[in-house]
C-alpha cells in the first residue's frame, strides 16, 4: 500500500511545497505549491535518464477520498487469505484514481407506507380504465393525489391581495370519498394545476376495501356494480372527467360501464394485477 502511504505522509500533511519519493524505477513527485489542487507527476528512470509518463492535477478532497478509499481496499486485502502460489498485482497508482469516476451504487427501494400503496392501486385502476375508455384524460401520476387543504393570503405593497395553494386542492373534503376537478376548473391563478385531478380523502383510502362483493340485485343495482370500494371509486370519480355536472342519467350510465368492464376484468384476472399490497 505504497501509495496510499505516500499520499497519507506528503500530501495530507502538506508539509513540504515540492516532495518526491522513489520506489523501484518509479518516482512519484508531488507539487503541493497550489491552494485547491495538487500535481502528481509519475516518472520512470531508465538508466541514467528519466522518462515521464504521466502527470494528474487532483484536488484536495479528491485526494482525500483516493486515500480513504486505498485505506478501505488495503484493509479488505489483508482480510482476505491468499495462498503462497498466487501473487496479487496492484494496478498502476493512476488506474486506481479511475475507481473515483465509477457511478455510485443505486438507492435501496423506497418502502412505500400504506397510504402510499392504496393511492398506487387506484392509480393502476385508472390506467386499467383507460385501456378501455380512450376519451378519458391521459394518464399522469400527478393528477391522483391524496387530498391536503391548505391556503396562504399574501398582501402585496400596491394594495393587491393574492391567494395561494400550498397543498394538492383548493377546497376542504367534507364528508366526500373523493371529487374530480373538471377541465374547466383551472381559470384562476389559485387553481392553476387542478385540471383533470383526482383528490381522494386519506382517511377512506385506508377503511374502503378494494373491491367489495359483486351486486346482482338491490338498491345499488341500478347504479352501480360495486358498493364502497376503491374500484367503485375509481370509476365513479372517472366518470366526471366525461360527465361534467351532477350525478344525472348519463352520469350513472357511463359509471356503469366503467364498473362493468372492471368486473370483465375481475373475471379475467387483470383486476387483481392493480391492487399494491
Amino acid at each position: 500500500m505504497f501509495i496510499a502511504k505516500y499520499v497519507v505522509k506528503y500530501v495530507m500533511t502538506r508539509k513540504k511545497k515540492l516532495q518526491s519519493n522513489k520506489k523501484g524505477n518509479d518516482i512519484f513527485v508531488v507539487d503541493q505549491s497550489h491552494k485547491s489542487y495538487i500535481v502528481i507527476t509519475h516518472k520512470v528512470k531508465t538508466g541514467k535518464s528519466t522518462k515521464k509518463v504521466s502527470e494528474q492535477r487532483l484536488s484536495i478532497q479528491a485526494t482525500r477520498k483516493l486515500v480513504e478509499l486505498l485505506n478501505k481496499t488495503n484493509a479488505l486485502q489483508e482480510i482476505t487469505q491468499v495462498t503462497e502460489s498466487t501473487t496479487v498485482t496492484h494496478p498502476p497508482f493512476f488506474q486506481r484514481q479511475q475507481l473515483l469516476l465509477t457511478p455510485a451504487l443505486p438507492e435501496p427501494p423506497k418502502v412505500m407506507s400504506q397510504l402510499e400503496k392504496r393511492l398506487e392501486t387506484c392509480r393502476n385502476i385508472y390506467k386499467l380504465l383507460k385501456t378501455e375508455f380512450h376519451d378519458l384524460p391521459k394518464y399522469r401520476q400527478s393528477k391522483h393525489v391524496i387530498h391536503s387543504y391548505k391556503e396562504k393570503w399574501i398582501h402585496h405593497r400596491n394594495g393587491r391581495t393574492e391567494r395561494k395553494m400550498l397543498g394538492t386542492c383548493n377546497d376542504r373534503m367534507g364528508s366526500e370519498l373523493a371529487h374530480c376537478h373538471h377541465k374547466n376548473h383551472s381559470s384562476h391563478s389559485f387553481t392553476k394545476g387542478l385540471s383533470q385531478r383526482i383528490c381522494y380523502k386519506p382517511s377512506r383510502l385506508l377503511t374502503l376495501p378494494f373491491r367489495a362483493e359483486f351486486l346482482s340485485n338491490g338498491e345499488y343495482d341500478r347504479d352501480c356494480v360495486y358498493n364502497q370500494s376503491l374500484v367503485e371509486l375509481v370509476a365513479h370519480e372517472s366518470a366526471h372527467h366525461v360527465i361534467n355536472g351532477k350525478h344525472n342519467k348519463r352520469f350513472r350510465n357511463r359509471n356503469r360501464r366503467h364498473q362493468e368492464f372492471l368486473r370483465k376484468c375481475e373475471l379475467d384476472g387483470r383486476l387483481a394485477q392493480c391492487e399494491v399490497l
